[in-house]
């Protein structure tokens, strides 16, 4: 499961662009919109796309009418398809659209259109076969096409966010949601500039709901001032002020990297707000009120002004003593840790800036299998709203529940189908086994080894494209599937 809708109006939209890999015989799921689903039952459908039994690339993708599915022509595997499901009311009645391409292929009115809460939104659900594709820029948002609300989706709940890559600004982009911002937090990103213009232009806003009129819609939000003057503007809830704000006295320059950073942090027994730009204290206060506030959403920028002209990177909004940065956020070269720990969803566990040649070693303590796909780690390269990324390396246990482990990786963009291990036997129940990977140099020229090692024994070897890796997220296990049941330990992940 990917994300949580709180609610889904009559009038919506689900956009996404897929790009299939291969097809193969039987029904499998790209995605799907669910409302009570758990383990044992797939609750109500809401929305889905298939890619048809016949192995052929046509989808089938859901309408509200008594055929249930309409069936589309066949796609190519050589390029991505985009999809736009609509449903809009048209003169009081509600049409619901499918465009494939940005083509029109179905519009019919929705004799009983309905509103749902609770949504489910999975890529792919756990009960149907995987359909072996990529998926980007998948957004869903209530309201009108033209007059849209804000995108009530819940993202991966968690409590940091590391938004690594250089990303433009884009009016509307939430991407992330945090369980909770503390009262202590630090909230640091890179700016680039291009252009001023007059009008507030958005560069980053955490809220907890709405643009503004609440503690905690503000907190912090940051603003190009509206005189077109290039100053920055911190709005923040201050001492009871839910829209305390901070101006800059010079502008920011134009076309180079400025480093921006807000923090609230405990201090002799006293909240302390500050404000930096590159290293340099530009204000700070006394917070006698500080909110502590639940399932905020982070938008660069927002919906409610129009985007500043510039790109966003390195974003981190970390809870808690701001002096000890989290380890999870924070890029690195290595990382160890021998403690045992049972496999939880959705754990980042570290960020890593991988080279070209790595070395990645666990121990791993299955405790019972069972039907379904079971993440064990993940690392992808740091992409928004991309599951499956070009650049990635994972590992679950079979979804036939026979305890085999399967082992994903892909290493350039270029690449169109990950290279994929599978063990021929199952990993014995409540006893330790050891996984090693590795990626050496080849003597082909730009090539690696890439290599599996299941107890101290080599079981795969292949030949891979050289591209470095940059900002990968490291999860055991990841956060779009279920968890296997188990433990590790002896984590080492490091550059050779």
């Amino acid at each position: 499961m990917v994300a949580n809708i709180k609610k889904l109006d009559k009038e919506f939209r689900v956009f996404l662009k897929l790009h299939p890999n291969n097809y193969s015989k039987k029904l499998h799921n790209a995605i799907y919109l669910v409302v009570g689903s758990n383990k044992k039952s797939r609750g109500r459908e809401v929305l889905g796309v298939w890619f048809s039994d016949a192995g052929d690339g046509r989808m089938n993708i859901t309408v509200p009418t008594t055929t249930k599915y309409f069936i589309s022509d066949p796609q190519p595997t050589s390029a991505y398809c985009t999809i736009d499901i609509l449903q809009q009311n048209e003169k009081n009645k509600y049409i619901y659209t499918i465009k494939i391409n940005a083509e029109t292929v179905y519009s019919k009115q929705n004799l009983k259109p309905e509103s749902f809460d609770n949504v489910q939104v999975y890529a792919s659900n756990p009960w149907d076969l995987v359909q072996d594709t990529y998926i980007e820029g998948m957004f869903i948002i209530n309201g009108k096409k033209d007059q849209p609300s804000m995108i009530d989706l819940v993202i991966n709940p968690t409590d940091s966010v590391a938004q690594l890559s250089v990303k433009e600004l884009c009016e509307n982009e939430v991407i992330a949601t945090m369980s909770v911002l503390k009262k202590e937090y630090s909230v640091s990103f890179k700016l680039k500039s291009y252009s001023y213009s007059k009008g507030w232009e958005n560069v980053l806003h955490i809220t907890k709901g709405q643009n503004y009129g609440e503690c905690g819609d503000r907190n912090p939000a940051v603003f190009f001032h509206k005189d077109g003057s290039g100053r920055l503007v911190f709005f923040s809830a201050i001492n009871g002020n839910i829209n305390s704000e901070f101006e800059t006295k010079n502008p920011l320059p134009l076309n180079v990297w400025s480093n921006i950073k807000i923090e609230q942090t405990l201090k002799n027994s006293a909240y302390v707000y500050a404000i930096y730009i590159n290293g340099s204290i530009q204000y700070e206060i006394e917070n006698k009120d500080p909110r502590q506030f639940k399932d905020v959403k982070v938008y660069i920028s927002d919906p409610w002004y129009t985007a500043h002209d510039g790109d966003i990177k390195e974003l981190f909004v970390v809870n808690g003593d701001t002096n000890n940065t989290s380890d999870v956020t924070q890029p690195q070269d290595k990382f160890e840790d021998a403690s045992e720990q049972k496999l939880q969803e959705n754990n980042l566990v570290a960020t890593m800036n991988f080279l070209s040649t790595f070395t990645v070693s666990f121990q791993i303590n299955p405790t019972s299998y069972s039907i379904g796909k079971h993440s064990v780690f993940h690392f992808m390269q740091d992409k928004f709203s991309t599951q499956l990324a070009n650049k990635n390396i994972a590992a679950w246990f079979h979804e036939d529940g026979s305890g085999r482990l399967v082992i994903v990786a892909g290493f350039s963009n270029n690449e169109k189908k990950l290279t994929e291990f599978i063990t021929k036997d199952s990993l014995p129940l409540n006893n330790w086994s050891s996984i090693k990977l590795t990626r050496t140099k080849a003597s082909s020229k730009n090539k690696t080894n890439f290599n599996i090692y299941l107890n101290e024994k080599r079981v795969s070897n292949v030949e891979k494209e050289a591209e470095t890796f940059e900002f990968v997220r490291v999860y055991f296990g990841d956060p779009w599937n279920s968890v296997q049941n188990g433990y590790i330990k002896d984590l080492k992940i490091y550059n050779n």
